[in-house]
C-alpha cells in the first residue's frame, strides 16, 4: 500500500513539474516586433530587442539561456550572442565588488593577466549599471556585457568568430544592453 501511495505522488509531481516546466517555457519565449520592426523578446527576468536582421537560434537555446544569430548564418561556428539571468551575492549598490569578482574570475579561467582583459564601466541607456570585458583570442573575440541588478545580472555574451562582422555583432549588442529593461 505505502509502495503505491509513493508512486503516485511521484507520478503526480513529475507530472506538475512537466506542466510548469512547460508552461515556464512558454511564457519565456513571447517576441513581439516594435514601431522600428526590431524584434522585442519578453523574457522572464525582462525585455529587450534584437535587429529583425537576426534570429533566436532555437537549436542552442535553452530555456534560461538564449542565443541569437545573424539570419541566414550558417557558418560554424557563426557569430553569436547569448543573454542570461544569472544571480549573485551583491547588491546593487555594491556593484564595483561584484566588477571584481567578475574580473578575478575571468583572470583565472583565462589565464590572463589582468591588463590582458579590457573592461570598463558605464550605464545602459535605461540607467543600469553596465560592465563590459573583452578578451581578445586567437581564433575568437569574446565581450561579456553584465547588466547590474540588485542580487542578479543579465550577461549578454557575444563570440566573434569573423572579425570582419565585429562592428555588426557589437551593434546588436549594444541594442540587446540599451534596450534591456527588467521585470
Amino acid at each position: 500500500m505505502k509502495k503505491g501511495i509513493i508512486i503516485v505522488i511521484l507520478v503526480l509531481s513529475i507530472c506538475t513539474g512537466c506542466f510548469n516546466f512547460n508552461r515556464l517555457k512558454k511564457v519565456q519565449s513571447s517576441t513581439n516586433v516594435n514601431e522600428n520592426k526590431d524584434l522585442v523578446f519578453e523574457k522572464d527576468f525582462g525585455s529587450y530587442s534584437v535587429s529583425n536582421t537576426w534570429e533566436e537560434n532555437i537549436e542552442h537555446s535553452t530555456d534560461k539561456k538564449f542565443f541569437y544569430k545573424k539570419k541566414g548564418d550558417n557558418s560554424n561556428p557563426p557569430n553569436n550572442i547569448s543573454v542570461e539571468m544569472g544571480t549573485n551575492r551583491y547588491s546593487e549598490n555594491d556593484h564595483m565588488t561584484f566588477r571584481s569578482a567578475i574580473l578575478r574570475q575571468l583572470v583565472m579561467q583565462t589565464h590572463s593577466s589582468i591588463d590582458q582583459i579590457k573592461a570598463n564601466g558605464s550605464n545602459t541607456n535605461n540607467n543600469y549599471v553596465l560592465y563590459t570585458f573583452i578578451i581578445e583570442g586567437e581564433k575568437s573575440t569574446i565581450k561579456q556585457y553584465y547588466i547590474v541588478g540588485d542580487y542578479k545580472y543579465i550577461l549578454v555574451y557575444a563570440t566573434i568568430f569573423d572579425k570582419t562582422n565585429e562592428e555588426e555583432v557589437d551593434n546588436i549588442s549594444s541594442q540587446i544592453v540599451n534596450s534591456f529593461t527588467w521585470k
